[in-house]
């Protein structure tokens, strides 16, 4: 079943549904200056009381598994996140095989299930992994309206396009042209409002993203037999 995900496919969509559960998230993020560990998912819940600082190691092969929970490389998420979990695909790996403390975490056919809760931790960020994600968070924000500037630009780009033509025509039928030049004023128009709504939008959802919230702590169901 491994070979069905290639690893950054199968991180994304565990990111993409642990935002559903009121959670702030971030994907191959280095938790401090050069040489910080780099989980494949580390996420926070937004609430001041309870953040619940959580690290995902993503696996799609056993060879990858079982090298890494000998050599222990997975431990040291426990200093920044009091929870930390394997994932992988179902049927990759089994509960038994899951080092002492960690959680698993699987992808079936119909989406994401916990079948072994970690052994929460007393981990944290430190002043290091916050400036660090804070950095991370305000990239995002910047790149996401240098994406819908250039929409902007394209669409001017566009309408000029269109207004040497108009010109050009104007000379052949100043009648014809005239209605063209109002169509385009309509088009340029309406897409300068649908750029300000979409940069607009952007900023809010990514202000949420930022924007702790107090939540309930949900924890999870746990199918193992020795749980």
């Amino acid at each position: 079943m491994s070979e069905t995900w290639r690893h950054e496919d199968l991180q994304a969509d565990l990111a993409a549904w642990l935002k559903g559960k009121d959670r702030m998230v971030w994907q191959d993020v280095q938790l401090g200056p050069v040489g910080s560990m780099r989980p494949d998912v580390y996420t926070l819940r937004k609430s001041f009381i309870r953040p619940q600082p959580e690290a995902y190691d993503v696996k799609i092969s056993r060879s990858d598994f079982l090298a890494d929970a000998t050599a222990g490389k997975v431990r040291k998420y426990q200093d920044v996140a009091a929870a930390v979990w394997y994932a992988c695909p179902a049927g990759l790996v089994q509960c038994e095989e899951i080092p002492v403390g960690m959680g698993l975490i699987v992808r079936g056919p119909v989406g994401w299930r916990p079948m072994r809760r970690p052994m929460p931790g007393d981990g944290a960020p430190d002043s290091d992994t916050w400036m660090k994600l804070l950095m991370e968070c305000h990239e995002t924000m910047a790149s996401t309206q240098r994406f819908y500037r250039g929409h902007a630009l394209a669409a001017r780009q566009e309408a000029l396009r269109k207004l040497g033509g108009i010109v050009a025509a104007y000379v052949r039928n100043r009648d014809e042209a005239l209605t063209e030049l109002k169509e385009l004023q309509t088009e340029t128009e309406a897409a300068r409002e649908t750029s300000q709504k979409r940069q607009q939008l952007a900023v809010q959802m990514a202000t949420r993203e930022l924007k702790p919230k107090k939540m309930p702590c949900e924890p999870f169901a746990c199918d193992c037999e020795r749980h």
